[in-house]
């Protein structure tokens, strides 16, 4: 019998990024880290207070012409999938890249459901994935094995509907999506650190 089927929902986009260009993400991120205190202790990069995420450590990139010159090929990448998406190959946008920052996910700290605002569209990558949390979610005796996962998440729960997806990243992994569509993380229990790099960038006529 033949059939069809429709897509629907946000456009969700995953590809692979090379191991240099995460290499040097990881590089400058731990010179952010490192950077000198203000007199109230604080790291003049640290970027908590503008983030959801209940991360001890997260520091904004300073505005780099040497990631935005890459980025754009992977923008582009995302627009091409789109196109493909929605069966209009004519869509052509112009990016703007708004703002970037690393974080340091340590054992037990989270990202709660939110969205980004003042952006069209938001990306994450990861960096450092450590095994033991990969064991750790395999050991997991609950059918749900969320540990360190990323999930996005449209509209309601409902029969018949996917209304999620959930992802347990790899390194060099990047998903762009609309800064509309909800998304967490959720926590881990072994003693370990994460790294992710997360952004926004505008699409426009």
């Amino acid at each position: 019998m033949n059939y069809s089927f429709y897509y629907w929902g946000p456009y969700l986009h995953m590809m692979r990024i090379e191991k240099e260009v995460c290499d040097e993400l990881f590089k400058r991120g731990l010179k952010l880290r490192a950077a000198k205190k203000n007199k109230k202790g604080f790291n003049k990069y640290s970027h908590n207070i503008r983030l959801a995420g209940q991360l001890k450590e997260e520091y904004s990139y300073p505005t780099d012409k040497w990631f935005i010159k890459r980025f754009q090929k992977y923008v582009n990448s995302y627009i091409e999938g789109y196109r493909r998406w929605i069966g209009n190959l004519s869509y052509s946008p112009k990016a703007e890249f708004k703002n970037m920052w690393i974080n340091f996910q340590r054992q037990y700290e989270w990202n709660p459901l939110h969205t980004h605002t003042q952006c069209t569209h938001s990306f994450v990558l990861y960096l450092q994935i450590p095994p033991e949390i990969k064991k750790e979610r395999e050991s997991f005796i609950a059918e749900t094995k969320d540990a360190g996962t990323i999930s996005f998440h449209h509209g309601e729960k409902r029969e018949f509907y996917a209304d999620s997806h959930n992802f347990f990243p790899e390194v060099g992994q990047l998903f762009m999506f609309p800064s509309s569509l909800k998304h967490m993380v959720s926590p881990f229990r072994s003693n370990v650190e994460r790294v992710s790099v997360a952004g926004n960038f505008v699409l426009y006529d």
